[in-house]
């Protein structure tokens, strides 16, 4: 064996184990964001929020039992096209209680037992969730409160 070729198989050997090493560092870099090269970035979908949500806040004052019963019903919500198998709920929270319930579709109720008030108008949240598996999950919260005297159907 010449000394060329022991000169050509070291540098071979050299070049290799440089690849080795630097292949992985670079891979890592790429993935964790600190190098952006073009056309190895991954774009994820990303879910759309709920945009908007009709529906009607139902009070119904019951003296004897010392409570208000409410009842927030969903007519219909709109999003930025979801993806398919979107699930939604509906979830009402106010100075009582909380109480949630999943929407068949886009439509559905949920009631919750308020305390009782006559003086003061009985205000809530409500709240519809968008959610996609297990991960992802998006929300639209409204202020809603009941009508005077806190009897009746309020629409939102």
């Amino acid at each position: 064996m010449t000394s060329t070729d022991t000169w050509r198989r070291a540098v071979s050997l050299v070049l290799a184990v440089l690849c080795f090493l630097a292949v992985p560092q670079v891979a890592q870099a790429v993935f964790s964001g600190q190098v952006r090269t073009p056309g190895t970035s991954v774009k994820v979908q990303e879910m759309a929020p709920v945009t908007a949500f009709a529906g009607s806040l139902a009070c119904d004052r019951q003296l004897l039992a010392g409570r208000t019963v409410v009842r927030a019903s969903i007519n219909g919500l709109s999003d930025a096209g979801q993806l398919p198998g979107t699930t939604y709920s509906v979830t009402i929270s106010g100075d009582g209680p909380t109480a949630s319930s999943a929407l068949a579709g886009r439509t559905g109720s949920v009631q919750v037992d308020a305390p009782y008030a006559l003086f003061s108008r009985l205000g809530f949240q409500v709240t519809v969730t968008a959610h996609y598996g297990r991960a992802w999950s998006k929300s639209l919260t409204r202020d809603v409160s009941c009508p005077s005297a806190n009897e009746g159907s309020t629409p939102f």
